[in-house]
């Protein structure tokens, strides 16, 4: 289940939506209630189990080692 990260053209509010599935989401500012928002470029962490080191990589953040 991806979380997507909103901003708000309106009001500059930054906020996260939950995917569930094939569903549509509401996309509306929870502050403002403007439709007007636009999807972040969000970076991610991934976990990758065993191995040795820390385990986690992706999104800038250092990985095993």
């Amino acid at each position: 289940m991806p979380i997507y990260e909103y901003e708000c053209r309106k009001c500059g509010e930054v906020f996260s939506v939950l995917k569930l599935g094939a569903s549509e989401v509401d996309t509306s500012c929870p502050k403002c209630k403007s439709a007007d928002t636009h999807k972040q470029v969000s970076s991610f962490c991934s976990f990758a189990p065993g191995g040795s080191g820390g385990g986690f990589s992706g999104g800038g953040f250092g990985g095993g080692g």
